[in-house]
């Protein structure tokens, strides 16, 4: 394999995770999220005939070029939960966010020849989709992990965004393997264990909390898993897209 690095010294993304031109420093109030970023949540709402603009002001437009703040979108997400009753909330908006949910990031990825090389390009270019955080591939040894690295300091909230996250890569991987793969542990920030029991039960793995990142761990030589449909004009062909929405 060609990754390296360390679970401390890790293979970073991008310097931001969110798809607008930024000044210095970003402010939790700039309104630099795409309602892309905020599909679990409107499917959600969706099932539950829950207005979106209940939660956030303006996400009931559904407009593309609207965006939000970090601060806004966590306000939203702490609605919701107050709804739904539990922070389980974080697995469904996760669950609802699949390959389908990623604009051209979704078809790229599940084109390049193994998952590694699929999981790389999406960490690179995981601000086509939008993200609120900024994930990482990371190999140390034997394992790899996915790790969520906040754009801000939060009052807790944010463990909430490391779940939906982790979810939504753990969906590309099987959309990729066509097949779920097996997760070692899930690691999480915080004490919150309402995230335990339903995680554990989707994806049959440990769950820890009290880490001081939280990440997704499985075996590192699932990285070479290889892509039985691989084509290389269909690579290139998705992978130009996706690099031009985020030059």
């Amino acid at each position: 394999m060609t990754y390296r690095g360390t679970f401390s010294d890790t293979e970073t993304a991008q310097t931001a995770a969110c798809p607008v031109p930024l000044r210095q420093p970003l402010l939790a109030g700039d309104p630099v999220f795409s309602a892309r970023v905020l599909c679990g949540l409107l499917s959600w709402a969706d099932e539950r005939s829950i207005p979106p603009d209940q939660l956030i002001p303006g996400l009931g437009e559904r407009d593309p070029r609207i965006t939000f703040s970090y601060q806004s979108i966590q306000l939203g997400f702490a609605r919701a939960r107050h709804l739904h009753g539990s922070a389980d909330l974080a697995r469904l908006t996760g669950s609802h966010k699949t390959v389908n949910h990623l604009g051209p990031l979704g078809p790229a990825q599940l084109a390049h020849a193994t998952l590694g090389e699929a999981k790389k390009f999406g960490m690179r270019n995981q601000a086509s989709a939008g993200s609120l955080l900024r994930m990482s591939l990371v190999v140390d040894r034997d394992r790899a992990g996915f790790e969520c690295h906040r754009l801000f300091e939060d009052d807790g909230r944010g463990t909430m965004s490391d779940v939906a996250h982790m979810i939504a890569a753990f969906n590309v991987m099987t959309a990729f393997c066509q097949a779920p793969l097996p997760i070692e542990r899930i690691e999480l920030c915080g004490t919150d264990e309402q995230f335990v029991g339903p995680l554990q039960r989707m994806l049959r793995t440990t769950v820890q909390l009290g880490h001081p990142i939280s990440r997704l761990v499985f075996k590192a030589a699932l990285l070479d898993t290889p892509n039985p449909n691989f084509d290389e004009m269909t690579w290139r062909f998705w992978s130009q897209i996706c690099e031009r929405e985020t030059s």
